[in-house]
């Protein structure tokens, strides 16, 4: 050791300490709290210009009135890296969410259930006519 009181270091300005308050588990509730907000947000707001690159509506019945009662629905779901959900659109970039998002089609949670569901339905899509096969 190279001090006299069991440290290795004892200068405050050694890179080798870690800062406390620095990190997660020592911040403040209230610190905590305010930041879960900000991610939230951001969440929200990249999910809102991948609905707005995306047309905005759903591709079946053309739902547009709220923005949480749409989702993303993986045409290919072995394709899938990561699901695009509020919580994971904060923690990515927006080029991840570009590749994600290019897999996708928007859809409304009815027509999502149903599509689940394997409820058959005509629809157009990008001028085509197809069946929805069951799922």
């Amino acid at each position: 050791m190279c001090s006299p009181w069991r440290f290795h270091n004892t200068k405050p300005d050694d890179p080798a300490r870690k800062a406390k308050g620095r990190e997660y588990k020592y911040w403040p509730q209230e610190r905590k709290d305010a930041h879960k907000l900000v991610m939230l947000k951001r969440g929200w707001m990249r999910k809102r210009k991948l609905l707005e690159r995306g047309g905005g509506k759903c591709i079946i019945c053309g739902y547009n009135k709220c923005q949480r009662a749409l989702a993303f629905h993986y045409r290919d779901p072995t394709q899938k890296k990561f699901q695009l959900s509020v919580n994971f659109l904060w923690s990515k970039t927006m080029k991840e969410l570009d590749e994600e998002f290019k897999k996708c089609d928007i859809l409304c949670v009815r027509c999502l259930a149903e599509l689940q569901d394997g409820v058959e339905r005509s629809i157009n899509y990008k001028n085509k006519k197809f069946k929805k096969n069951k799922i």
